[in-house]
């Protein structure tokens, strides 16, 4: 729109006051006459801010747009909405560009940007090396590419920046592109030489609901990559907003080196293990079981109904449930992270999930099932109507990133592990008919012995101690995902001493846990660290610790 109809000529941008000034009278008189008067003249405008005549035509057309819109009550933002588009436009250009860049980029991950956005990130990420590909975009994340351009538009040569960036800008794979400092043809060659940052990870509490860092560089005629070194910040602020005199007094701050994901040995468990799928929206899958007569039901069949949720977001949370009589082989358990203790799994929830023994139905197949059809029928009507893009079916949002497809057909026992939390926590699943929800990892295990090693390594307090610095910090819990499989931990060998030990010991810790009563009352968070809390009093929970932290070390 503002291409089309608001248009002034490039030269004016040399002179910002007078730009500036031009637009202000603009917008006063368009705002001071009554709608439908006559429009008013500019020569006096042009007169007294010495406007070449040349220009005068076009600004002439934009000041009667700027009238009509007055008109149609439609004026109010105009003037600055042009000189915000203006300043940024005359700060680009060479003889204009700035000695120094300091600020905090917005921070917006992939995921929460609308599809427009996505599409428009992913194509400037890309032609700058920035991109670091699908099966990490949703970590991906603003900030690395608007400092990027920010310095291609405003930086000058040998100019210097220091900017506040997520802590995953100085050590997460998905920055690797932004670490590089060279960004190719797409940045027009832009260089940036980095300098030592620092690490404010470990300050309490934290700035942001994410753990924050500085990064420090030059724009020069050489890249130069991020340096491992940087400043390591720590400690716990008294107040979060301190002023800096009294949080200097809370602070160590010493040199040191970041652990870079991916810079150290992965495990060879790593590729195995793959997140659960995700059942959005919840009314559309969730269920629980209604009881009804079964004079009026069908053998083989069960009656449910939407399951529903605090948690459920808008436009969900307003939609009605959904209620039939399914097929009960369409009715399946299923374990996501609330529901996953060390060594331990609760009681499943129950889900509505189209699929056979080995694939996902499609939906002739769906159709063959009277009450699975109908019930699917109504998803599909509740998620055409309330989806915010038309990007994806209900079919595809179920099996996104084939996170559901690749768990069929079940394995007999896979090893699971939560996304997110304070600790590791980890645990075996038997069951052929389960389905792993997001909230969890999971990974097809060859025997109940390497099951047990796996749970016993996962669940050592040591071991989260070992993948912190890994993970990201959310403001409560750590992202923990794969960021745990770059500890090396080794393949489970049965004839390895330590290893076979390690399962038996696992297996006990099992048993103990066993015997565990759960409060259903109590936050599953609560209950975990229960059970922590009886294993470290265990000579089986302390021994496993010690024989993890000399596996590991």
């Amino acid at each position: 729109m503002f291409d089309s109809e608001l248009r002034f000529p490039d030269a004016l941008l040399e002179d910002a006051a007078r730009f500036d000034l031009l637009v202000n009278e603009m917008a006063n008189k368009a705002a001071g006459r009554k709608a439908g008067d006559p429009i008013p003249s500019l020569n006096p405008v042009f007169n007294r801010l010495a406007i070449p005549e040349q220009h005068r035509a076009v600004i002439n057309g934009t000041f009667k747009t700027m009238c009509r819109l007055h008109d149609e009550g439609r004026d109010h933002i105009w003037g600055y909405y042009v000189r915000n588009l203006a300043r940024p436009l005359w700060m680009s250009r060479p003889g204009n560009r700035v000695d120094v860049l300091i600020g905090n980029p917005p921070w917006l991950a992939y995921r929460h940007m609308p599809a427009n956005m996505q599409a428009t990130f992913r194509k400037m990420s890309e032609a700058r090396g920035l991109w670091a590909g699908a099966e990490i975009a949703t970590h991906q994340d603003l900030a690395g590419l608007f400092v990027v351009r920010a310095s291609e538009l405003y930086l000058r040569k040998d100019g210097k920046f220091g900017l506040v960036l997520p802590n995953a800008a100085i050590d997460r794979d998905h920055y690797d592109g932004f670490r590089r400092g060279h960004y190719g043809d797409g940045a027009g060659g832009l260089a940036l030489s980095f300098g030592p940052s620092w690490d404010l990870r470990r300050i309490r509490p934290h700035f942001f609901p994410r753990a924050a860092s500085v990064v420090f560089g030059t724009r020069s005629e050489v890249s130069r990559p991020m340096p491992e070194e940087a400043e390591i910040w720590s400690g716990r602020l008294r107040t979060p907003n301190s002023h800096w005199e009294e949080a200097r007094l809370s602070l160590v701050r010493a040199d040191g080196k970041v652990r870079r994901v991916g810079q150290i040995t992965k495990s060879p468990y790593a590729p195995a293990f793959t997140q659960g799928a995700t059942f959005t929206p919840r009314v559309a899958f969730v269920v629980e079981k209604q009881e009804v007569s079964p004079l009026g039901r069908v053998q083989g069949t069960v009656a449910v109904k939407s399951s529903r949720s605090v948690q459920e977001k808008k436009p969900w949370k307003d939609s009605p449930a959904i209620e039939g009589v399914i097929e009960s082989e369409f009715v399946r358990p299923y374990f996501t992270g609330d529901n996953v203790f060390p060594y331990r799994v609760g009681n499943p929830l129950l889900s509505v999930i189209p699929c056979s023994a080995r694939e996902l139905l499609d939906q002739s197949q769906i159709e063959m099932h009277p009450g699975l059809h109908q019930w699917w029928s109504r998803a599909v009507e509740l998620w055409d109507s309330n989806r915010s893009s038309d990007r994806m079916t209900l079919a595809d949002r179920l099996d996104y990133q084939t996170t559901l497809s690749k768990q069929l057909p079940i394995p007999p026992l896979r090893v699971v592990y939560n996304r997110a939390g304070m600790h590791v926590a980890a645990a075996k699943i038997d069951n052929r008919r389960a389905i792993v929800a997001n909230g969890l990892y999971w990974a097809a295990v060859h025997s109940v012995q390497e099951a047990d090693y796996l749970c016993a390594v996962l669940n050592a307090p040591v071991t989260t101690e070992l993948a912190r610095p890994f993970m990201s910090y959310g403001k409560d819990e750590r992202d923990i995902h794969k960021h745990v499989w770059e500890v090396p931990i080794p393949l489970y060998d049965a004839n390895n001493e330590i290893h076979r030990t390690l399962s038996r010991l696992g297996s006990a810790a099992e048993s103990i846990v066993a015997g565990f009563a759960i409060d259903r009352d109590l936050h599953f968070a609560a209950t975990r660290r229960h059970i922590r809390e009886l294993l470290d009093s265990t000579d089986e929970g302390r021994e496993i610790n010690e024989i993890v932290f000399e596996l590991l070390s």
